[in-house]
């Protein structure tokens, strides 16, 4: 009722009450003195029509009288106003839309339009609407709202773009929109192939409904999945289509057409298509295809034509590596993805780290494994290293020296005193945000991870800070990230050097090595080409050639952006495969917006403003009552 919401809504029914003041009114019996006159009994008896007993006198009373009565429930009931929040509402409709490259096509998107406008429009009476858009990451358009054009007009301005298709970024923004309240959620998407990588399930409370609304592919697609300086210039031209098509491939440098090629593509097959012109050494190049009827981002692919140093990655040990295993896992593990992802490992021991002032360059990211032997120096440079932008992953085993650990990371972190040794049936690692780029490659790690036997891990006392992207099954941090002023903390509570779990000698070490060396050199000097969704920090997730902006001790530098070829396969999975992703959570919804709701009514306490216009309407009345009780008596003498 005018968004607010009641405690104890039985108290309403006092509203009742409001009556009794009208009544009184109507029915009142007029305290005028009657004067017999003694002529009377000889008039004939008439009936006299009462019209003064129905009307109503003094309204100003009768008006503060029945105000007075309806604060006094209003205020019983215990009010507060819910305004938009969707948490404090009965129920919401959350619209999830479909906005990756895959859903970009012509007719694909008048689908995804279409259905996504449908589900807004179908939403049960009385629901609040939200809209919510995803691809590789998920975005809140609308929260969930009474007024549905806002919905509309958010869908009606929304346009296809070139990302990744991500299911468990879309249905995790809106559960947050949700925030606990009972509804639905309308998902509106084409149920591409890739839409649960790197998630294996995602847990739904029981009182929120999952529907899902597919919509048509677009059939043929096609896409310039590969661009390399082989020969001069060497293109992948992939087709998804199920007959034989010709197009023409051409080839831009630095912004002037250089030449173009007729390929023909046999049915679900890609063809190579060579350039043999000669090739700046600088400058950027690129090769679009025409597709009208397929996606259109992935008609263009960009190649960066100066060669990229590998970014170069610092090991941090404590014992020397000439001497010592430890660091030899990581550095073996990101070695082994070289050919995917050229990187230049060093591995130093912390007397060399602390003797070496003045490196030659900062490395892109430093994993530590040990700190043990840093001094004062050393413990100065790396905390400095990572207060000025630096990425660092910790690993909190056998060799970091807990005592000088703040000083090292220019961060006090609370760790148990000494290491824990969890139960069997505690050390599994369960990951927490599944839609962190670190598992986005990683769902057979991620396996791999909850079978392998963790035998001892540091125990962190303060989470307060932290986004914890995995956790032990027995709820410990595992796997935390956090800012350190400009720079980047990864944390992994065990051990990467065999010592504490077997972690190292599993299938799924290097792949998680690699990816989080990914994430954390994502922006590094000398890599200038990325695959969305990663990009430098200043540039534009958006396909073609950016300027990266300078930095501190960088250049600026032009760097190329392109789509993620595998989003351009329009193979779907089925909906009762998507849906087996979907798991049954706890009904907790409705208690914690029950416990929301009364935090707010103690927060504004509109009862305690009640009961004072009460008391002030109660003044008011006695006075304009006494004055006219005054008025009366000197009128009847």
């Amino acid at each position: 009722m005018f968004g607010l919401g009641f405690l104890a809504p039985a108290f309403l029914a006092g509203l009742a009450a409001v009556a009794v003041p009208i009544l009184l009114h109507l029915y009142r019996r007029r305290t005028d003195r009657v004067v017999e006159f003694p002529a009377t009994p000889m008039l004939p008896e008439a009936p006299v029509q009462q019209q003064d007993r129905r009307r109503l006198r003094d309204l100003l009373l009768l008006a503060l009288r029945v105000a007075a009565l309806a604060v006094l429930a209003i205020s019983f009931a215990r009010p507060y106003v819910m305004g938009d929040d969707p948490r404090l509402r009965a129920s919401a409709t959350v619209v999830v839309v479909d906005t990756s490259l895959s859903v970009s096509a012509p007719a694909a998107w008048a689908d995804v339009r279409r259905t996504a406008r449908a589900a807004i429009d179908g939403a049960p009476v009385g629901d609040a609407v939200g809209l919510v858009a995803f691809d590789d990451r998920g975005r809140v358009l609308v929260r969930p709202t009474v007024n549905r054009a806002d919905a509309v007009t958010a869908l009606d301005a929304l346009t296809p773009g070139a990302g990744g298709t991500s299911a468990p970024a879309g249905l995790g923004v809106a559960l947050d929109a949700l925030a606990g309240t009972p509804g639905r959620i309308e998902v509106v998407t084409d149920l591409q192939q890739r839409s649960w990588s790197g998630a294996a399930s995602m847990a739904v409370p029981a009182d929120v409904t999952v529907r899902v609304h597919p919509v048509v592919v677009a059939p043929g697609n096609l896409a310039v999945t590969a661009v390399s300086r082989e020969g001069g210039v060497t293109a992948v031209v992939q087709s998804y289509a199920p007959g034989p098509r010709t197009v023409t491939a051409r080839l831009t440098v630095n912004g002037r057409a250089t030449g173009q090629r007729v390929v023909e593509l046999a049915p679900l097959a890609a063809a190579d298509v060579r350039f043999a012109t000669p090739i700046p050494a600088a400058g950027v190049a690129s090769v679009a295809i025409d597709d009208p009827g397929g996606a259109a981002a992935d008609n263009v692919r960009y190649l960066p034509l100066a060669p990229a140093p590998a970014p170069r990655v610092l090991v941090l040990t404590a014992e020397a590596p000439e001497s010592a295993r430890t660091g030899l896992y990581v550095q073996r593990a990101l070695e082994a993805g070289a050919d995917l992802w050229p990187v230049d490992v060093a591995v130093q021991d912390g007397r060399a780290f602390s003797a070496d002032a003045s490196p030659p360059a900062a490395p892109a990211a430093i994993v530590v494994v040990g700190t043990r032997t840093l001094d004062r120096r050393g413990r100065e440079r790396l905390s400095r290293y990572l207060r000025d932008g630096g990425r660092v992953l910790l690993s909190l085993g056998p060799d970091v020296d807990v005592p000088t650990l703040s000083d090292a990371i220019g961060l006090n972190v609370r760790l148990a005193p000494e290491p824990v040794t969890p139960a069997a049936d505690a050390a599994a690692i369960v990951a927490s945000d599944p839609r962190h780029p670190v598992w986005r490659q990683l769902a057979g790690s991620r396996s791999a991870l909850g079978r392998l036997p963790i035998e001892r891990f540091r125990q962190v006392l303060d989470e307060s800070g932290w986004t914890v992207l995995a956790r032990f099954a027995g709820g410990a941090v595992a796997l935390a990230e956090r800012d350190v002023e400009r720079g980047t903390l990864l944390l992994f509570a065990s051990d990467l050097d065999n010592r504490w779990n077997r972690f190292p000698l599993e299938p799924g070490f290097a792949p998680f090595v690699i990816d989080v060396a990914r994430y954390l050199t994502r922006d590094a000097e000398g890599r200038l080409a990325f695959v969305l969704p990663v990009v430098p920090d200043g540039v534009p997730a958006t396909p073609g050639a950016h300027t990266l902006p300078p930095a501190e001790g960088r250049a600026p530098a032009t760097v190329v952006v392109n789509v993620d070829p595998g989003e351009s396969d329009p193979a779907t999975t089925t909906l009762d495969a998507f849906m087996a992703h979907l798991q049954p959570g706890d009904t907790t919804s409705r208690a914690e917006a029950d416990d929301r709701a009364r935090a707010r009514e103690e927060q504004q306490r509109l009862w305690q403003r009640g009961l004072a216009v009460l008391l002030l309407l109660l003044v008011v009345e006695g006075v304009i009552g006494r004055a006219g009780w005054r008025r009366r008596a000197a009128e009847t003498g």
